[in-house]
């Protein structure tokens, strides 16, 4: 940023400007610290990119022609958020800017405010956002008041899709209407749009089950469990090994806009081919598996049990032939480091964390970014400058890793049976060489904090669990380890605890 003064009639000094931040009145609640330097820039980055575009609306980027309220981008970003700062008011106030873009026919646009821009449906990952944003508040701050408001906007939308999905296939080859962003600004890995469309599609049906059975809404509850099923039977019966479809055609007015959406994704990428890939989870005579097909169908729970533990390998296997780097964009980098944490590769998780060369998060850290870029390759030592024609230097999306900092590294985690941190699940996952690491959250009951640290086999973890709150603290316990609570001897990994400071040590 540069300033220039003209007509001052001093000299000027540094002393003479003073720069003030603004962004929308949201009080700081969160804070992650741990013993690398470049994961604390890292979150350090992610809430000045918080700061930069929580103006009134959530923007994708504070510069350039656009500034706008992205419904994909804030619906990635919004668990980050409300670590970082009380979003309660601010997020309440632009749901309701949500309900007054949303079309007579359910649609939710892309962009709200709307801004007539065309993009009257926003498309898988985007659109969702009616849905997956107020869960996300509910789960935050337990305010139902949140789902009760916007429930029939919920509704209306699920209707359209399913409208507009026959055979529950969202986005299908034939469909006439927009199929959506794909999975924007991803590395060399085409995942199809109607695959992610059904994943989300089956996503919005379970947490309808889950926002319905709040509300005491039981019928309706039971509907969505249904709908999941039969959305969760079709993506298996066209994406998974043993289907016979194939890809089919798609209307000449849909695929110029995919291969428009795919060139501005792409910029000047080169392409790498990485050789043949066979899988026993997808059918590869329709589309080449990608990091992000494994990590929807993951973590949507969209897998037989049998295939669980081949996605993971398979997963792992991309992100190794790709030399420990990811390839996800927008719609699957949210989840992909926690779904390698919950399924046993929490070393893969982080050596993508920790991964200093593109693609990765901290890539960018290391060429002295403050804020989070919008493209992965935003700028390379190699290449130079991405496609100017789309290439935003703080753009909160990739912030989102900022979540898993919180609920895995520091093991600060909600509980969706007593959301808004009335119960805590602390679950601290030590890992990727940290010493220690701290994450502290102003809760509606007060302080929370959880911090530890470790030296050999020696591991001190420090829990503060607010005024009428309870936590269940899982540690990370070896065979053979001696613990104790509070300088008494316990036994176990798992330990309730009631409100008030705990200190474990396990050695």
């Amino acid at each position: 940023r540069y300033v220039e003064i003209s007509g001052y009639p001093g000299e000027a000094t540094r002393d003479t400007i003073t720069g003030v931040v603004l962004y929308s009145n949201m009080e700081t609640t969160g804070t992650f610290t741990c013993s690398d330097p470049l994961l604390n820039q890292l979150q350090r980055n992610i809430v000045w990119g918080q700061k930069g575009n929580f103006v009134d609306v959530p923007t994708d980027c504070p510069q350039r022609d656009e500034r706008l309220g992205w419904t994909g981008d804030i619906q990635v970003f919004a668990r980050t958020a409300a670590f970082n700062m009380d979003i309660a008011g601010f997020m309440t106030k632009w749901l309701q800017d949500v309900a007054d873009a949303q079309g007579e026919n359910g649609a939710v646009p892309a962009v709200v405010p709307s801004m007539g821009m065309g993009l009257t449906d926003g498309g898988p990952a985007w659109a969702d956002a009616v849905v997956i944003c107020p869960w996300t508040l509910y789960l935050a701050y337990g305010d139902m008041r949140i789902l009760e408001k916007h429930y029939a906007d919920m509704e209306r939308f699920m209707e359209f899709l399913l409208q507009a999905s026959p055979g529950y296939i969202r986005c299908a080859p034939g469909y006439p209407g927009w199929h959506g962003f794909g999975d924007w600004l991803s590395i060399n890995a085409d995942t199809p749009r109607d695959l992610i469309g059904t994943a989300f599609l089956a996503y919005d049906a379970s947490l309808m089950a889950q926002i319905a059975a709040v509300l005491g809404k039981t019928r309706a509850a039971a509907r969505y469990r249904r709908l999941f099923a039969a959305v969760k039977q079709a993506f298996a019966d066209r994406f998974l090994k043993g289907s016979i479809q194939t890809a089919d055609a798609i209307p000449e007015a849909v695929r110029q806009q995919v291969e428009h959406g795919d060139a501005i994704s792409r910029g000047n990428l080169k392409a790498v081919d990485y050789g043949p890939i066979t899988s026993a989870v997808f059918n590869t005579n329709l589309f080449t598996p990608t990091q992000t097909a494994y990590v929807l169908a993951l973590h949507f729970d969209l897998l037989p049990k049998r295939l669980r533990a081949k996605a993971v390998a398979e997963l792992v296997a991309d992100i190794e032939r790709r030399d420990m780097h990811l390839s996800t964009g927008f719609v699957g980098a949210p989840y992909l480091p926690h779904v390698l944490s919950s399924h046993g590769r929490l070393d893969v998780a982080y050596a993508l964390l920790k991964q200093t060369s593109w693609p990765s998060w901290l890539y960018s850290v290391t060429q002295g970014a403050t804020t989070i870029w919008e493209r992965w390759d935003g700028w390379t030592e190699e290449n130079g400058f991405q496609s100017a024609e789309m290439n935003s230097f703080n753009h909160y999306a990739y912030g989102s890793i900022g979540a898993w900092l919180y609920n895995t590294v520091a093991g600060i985690e909600i509980d969706p049976k007593q959301p808004g941190y009335k119960h805590l699940i602390l679950r601290p996952q030590p890992g990727g060489g940290l010493t220690c690491a701290r994450g502290a959250l102003q809760t509606l009951y007060g302080e929370l904090l959880s911090e530890w640290a470790q030296e050999g086999n020696r591991f001190e973890w420090t829990v503060l669990v607010p005024p009428n709150t309870t936590a269940t603290a899982h540690l990370p316990l070896r065979e053979g380890a001696a613990v104790q609570l509070n300088g008494q001897p316990v036994a176990g990994a798992e330990h309730k605890l009631a409100a008030g400071r705990h200190q474990f040590i396990v050695a």
